[in-house]
């Protein structure tokens, strides 16, 4: 009786994992990656994080500060599954973004500030939620952009429906996943791995989360993080017998 109570004492002790996407402080990495999206105020920015380094506490902190300088007007998260789709709703509600995961087509009520969709779903409806980033200045956060690429018919869908969105967010743990079409993160400039980052000409922040981080993720060991902007699509180089 004596050590059941005494276990159940230094258990209540231990700090308990926040809710999925809230923590209540920045890591060094996100709060590097606030810094530098604010002074460069990038079109397009790819964020390349581990499970549980936190990537949704730093997207929806960008979303909140993005709407609150009235940068853009509106959100639309795009998940892999309607499980995160539904996370990220209610993940965005305790911050005070409030995200429609049943939206599916029309004029979205006022009491919303985005929508929250699946890359599926926005493959079905493309020309939808390109009127939709037309009408209004919106932030789209790509989330595990690289399953984007999972169907031809989904990277050309989120080509069409997000190139006219005024800011572009994408989030993955996996950035050189083998894609079979181009995806709205072939426009940036994609980031290196912590462990063999090359000489250090794009900005980057990196991390070690825990084995459960303040995204509320769990990771199986301490892994390292990455980040990095892209504010414009790569040029093409001149051909080599114009530059001589």
């Amino acid at each position: 009786m004596t050590t059941t109570a005494t276990s159940s004492h230094h258990l209540s002790r231990l700090p308990r994992p926040r809710p999925w996407g809230t923590a209540g402080k920045l890591r060094a990495w996100q709060q590097g990656a606030m810094e530098k999206y604010i002074q460069e105020q990038p079109r397009d920015f790819l964020a390349v994080a581990t499970p549980g380094a936190g990537k949704t506490t730093f997207a929806l902190t960008l979303a909140s500060w993005l709407l609150h300088h009235h940068v853009v007007q509106q959100v639309t998260v795009i998940a892999p599954t309607e499980h995160l789709k539904k996370q990220w709703a209610a993940a965005a509600a305790r911050i005070g973004i409030k995200l429609d995961p049943d939206y599916s087509a029309g004029p979205l009520s006022k009491e919303y500030d985005g929508v929250a969709l699946t890359y599926a779903g926005v493959g079905v409806r493309p020309m939808l939620h390109r009127n939709r980033c037309e009408q209004r200045k919106t932030l789209v956060i790509l989330d595990e952009i690289h399953h984007a690429g999972d169907s031809k018919s989904w990277g050309e869908a989120c080509l069409e429906a997000f190139e006219p969105a005024t800011r572009r967010l994408a989030l993955t743990g996996t950035p050189s996943a083998p894609t079979p079409t181009p995806s709205p993160s072939s426009r940036t400039r994609r980031a290196t791995t912590a462990s063999a980052a090359p000489p250090r000409t794009t900005p980057t922040a990196t991390a070690t989360p825990s084995a459960t981080g303040s995204s509320g993720r769990s990771s199986s060991s301490p892994t390292a993080a990455t980040c990095a902007g892209a504010p414009r699509p790569a040029t093409r180089s001149p051909p080599a017998s114009a530059s001589r």
